[in-house]
């Protein structure tokens, strides 16, 4: 594996983390201001970082026409931009599978 795609998968698992770990400081104290605050604030910095970061992660993709790449990328993407543009349409659609599931 090559250092840019070992790279690229440490930057997309940060902003994974980043996320998850603001949906869940949200989750545990839904009525504490400090979790609200710490949640919104990490999703900021993701809505902030999220662009930049699949520039970077496709332009050697593009340069090297590498399909697979792109698709990996593009799908990294699409899941972290769910968690930081739509935060709340994410989480209305886990309850709902965790419903569906578990019953």
């Amino acid at each position: 594996m090559s250092i840019r795609r070992r790279l690229a998968i440490g930057i997309a698992a940060s902003l994974a983390a980043l996320l998850l770990s603001a949906s869940a400081a949200s989750a545990a104290l839904p009525s504490a201001d400090v979790a609200g605050n710490l949640a919104e604030q990490l999703l900021d910095w993701a809505k902030l970082v999220i662009i930049p970061t699949a520039a970077i992660m496709a332009l050697p993709a593009l340069f090297r026409r590498d399909v697979g790449h792109a698709l990996i990328t593009l799908v990294i993407v699409l899941i972290v931009g769910m968690f930081a543009f739509d935060s709340h349409g994410v989480q209305s659609l886990v309850e709902e599978v965790a419903k569906k599931v578990l019953g």
